[in-house]
């Protein structure tokens, strides 16, 4: 009896350990799978981007950035020396422009070139996205697919890579992600090799130079840390140091860069309280726009408080974040997946959650453009547990998650090809911006430009009016519309315009310009003296207000005076003084 009870334990052991033997054995993927999805992920990518190549610029930045921009359009050393010691557009991305720069020097001002650029970079960043997860999944195919495809298809990118004033997302997303693989790569190595430490220094601070949001990026090494299993104490963190130190020095440069062009947004209106709420229902924005990416814009304005409390989705979103993190802390307890990429999205999303107000949007699409890797990853590990289920539903689950990923596939890519469109133009991108919301006046002020610069002067000071009904502050709209009545000669509109704009903004230094030359035509020239002069004071290398200085002194008989303006426009490049000062033999 004792030999059968033995003989049949030894079967149930038998059993017992060939069962746990069988889940372990998972065959290897093949490389040409492997490449296979890499490739299948960047095709989309491109099928869904394509049809930015045939847009053009847009009266959003790229003006500011391209033709504007002297450093770019004299392009040698010593403009490269000025980019990397000058802000330009309230930011410092001494990189970006350089890009630009050696752009403009190849191709000049052709648009299909830079969005050309935008979209090759992209798809690098498709298959570093792929490379990155693929790591940080142990290998797992699936979750590395997902993560790619969704993060190069998605509708919310569109800004970040059809946008040519967006260089710097995809440029420093792809010097970011380079970083994390080489500090991966440190890690893995037994005996650490110094050279992937340093190459992870690097590539972050050349993505520092890119844009200002890469200083999240010691954070970021921080949860890997914390996905690998590593112990996160003091000890085992302290060669994040420099890149601490790094981070440090480039986010003050980044607020002192946004300050230098009103960049920081006025929130005094908003209480305390307000200004808790709003980052709280700035996270939730982008979640709910990655799940239901429709009806985008690029301004979401800030809310409208009535009675002096703001609208309801905004106060309960502090309660539904809440929620959230409590789930996110419960997951905790099987693994640290979901909170690992929760906090990849939480920490490159941190910067620009309005804490410190920057522009006139509370969200922005640009933003969710590094960050979303962190929710990607999330989605890509739910069709994973679906595809591997264990439970009798197996093959229906499979079945599911297949044929879901192809739908929303399809879906994102149609969505995005029509987004593209919106950025055709001037035009079309702020006519987008009218359909969102209707009582901005950023997008009648722009339109109204761009029909100004085509002749149809009716039109836009249809559209500059419109722009100043919604904000009687608006002083390029003000300011253009007195222009135009300047041009047709209603000179007690223009100078009615051109007052209001200055009781708006004492500082807007070519209104004191434009009433120097009314009081000029009225024949005060003591005033036109006047106004002229405060035009210098604010801005002194303003070459016509010297020129018109030289006229007006000449007229009042003063010609040491006049031709003392007249020498200093010529040297800032006023061709008609050049011309009086060659005729009276005066070098300047």
């Amino acid at each position: 009896n004792m030999a059968k009870i033995a003989n049949k334990n030894s079967k149930s052991i038998k059993v017992k350990t060939q069962k746990p033997l069988a889940k372990q054995v998972k065959p290897p993927v093949s490389k040409w799978i492997y490449f296979l999805f890499i490739g299948l992920a960047i095709i989309l990518t491109y099928i869904a981007f394509a049809p930015s190549l045939k847009n053009g610029f847009v009266s959003w930045d790229d003006e500011g950035y391209l033709f504007e921009n002297s450093y770019i359009i004299n392009y040698g050393w010593n403009a490269t020396k000025a980019i990397f010691s000058h802000i330009i557009m309230a930011n410092y991305h001494p990189i970006t422009i350089f890009v630009y720069a050696t752009l403009h020097h190849l191709y000049k001002f052709t648009p299909y070139y830079y969005h050309l650029f935008n979209i090759v970079f992209h798809l690098f960043n498709v298959l570093l996205v792929f490379a990155f997860i693929y790591k940080i999944s142990k290998k797992n195919l699936t979750i590395a697919f997902v993560t790619a495809l969704l993060f190069g298809i998605h509708p919310l990118h569109v800004e970040s890579v059809t946008w040519v004033s967006e260089t710097k997302d995809v440029l420093y997303a792809f010097f970011f992600i380079i970083g994390l693989l080489c500090y991966m790569k440190y890690n893995d190595i037994k005996q650490k090799k110094i050279i992937f430490y340093l190459l992870s220094l690097l590539f972050f601070i050349l993505s520092c130079l890119s844009k200002g949001m890469a200083v999240v990026f010691p954070l970021i090494l921080v949860i890997i840390d914390f996905i690998n299993d590593r112990k996160i104490n003091i000890k085992s963190q302290l060669n994040k140091i420099p890149f601490f130190i790094i981070a440090l020095l480039f986010g003050i440069i980044a607020i002192k860069a946004q300050a230098t062009d009103k960049g920081i947004f006025d929130t005094s209106a908003f209480s305390l309280f307000d200004k808790i709420v709003l980052p709280a229902y700035g996270m939730l924005f982008y979640l709910y726009k990655m799940i239901f990416p429709l009806n985008l814009s690029i301004i979401y304005p800030y809310p409208v408080k009535t009675s002096s409390i703001l609208p309801f989705e905004y106060l309960i979103s502090p309660l539904i974040l809440i929620l959230l993190i409590g789930l996110v802390l419960y997951s905790l307890k099987y693994n640290r997946k979901i909170a690992f990429g929760s906090l990849f999205f939480f920490f490159c999303i941190l910067p620009v959650l309005q804490i410190i107000p920057v522009g006139i949007s509370i969200a922005s699409d640009r933003y969710f453009y590094l960050s979303s890797i962190g929710l990607f990853y999330l989605i890509g590990y739910g069709f994973n547990y679906l595809i591997e289920n264990k439970s009798k539903v197996k093959k229906y689950s499979k079945f599911i998650a297949f044929s879901l990923l192809i739908v929303i596939t399809f879906i994102l890519i149609n969505l995005t090809r029509k987004r593209t469109l919106v950025w055709n133009n001037t035009i079309t991108l702020w006519q987008d911006v009218i359909r969102y919301d209707p009582n901005i006046d950023k997008p009648y002020f722009n339109i109204g430009l761009q029909l100004d610069r085509n002749g149809n002067i009716d039109s836009a000071i249809v559209l500059y009016k419109k722009a100043i009904f919604y904000n009687p502050k608006n002083v390029k709209a003000l300011n253009n519309l007195g222009n135009r009545m300047y041009d047709k000669r209603f000179y007690d509109s223009a100078f009615f315009y051109y007052t209001k704009l200055l009781a708006a903004d004492s500082l807007y230094y070519p209104v004191y310009h434009n009433l120097g030359n009314i009081y000029d035509l009225r024949g005060n020239l003591d005033k036109a003296i006047e106004y002229y002069n405060k035009t210098i004071l604010l801005k002194n290398d303003f070459a016509l207000s010297y020129f018109m200085l030289g006229v007006c002194w000449n007229q009042k008989g003063d010609s040491i005076k006049s031709n003392n303006n007249y020498i200093r426009a010529a040297q800032l490049g006023n061709t008609d003084a050049q011309s009086i000062l060659k005729s009276k033999n005066i070098k300047w």
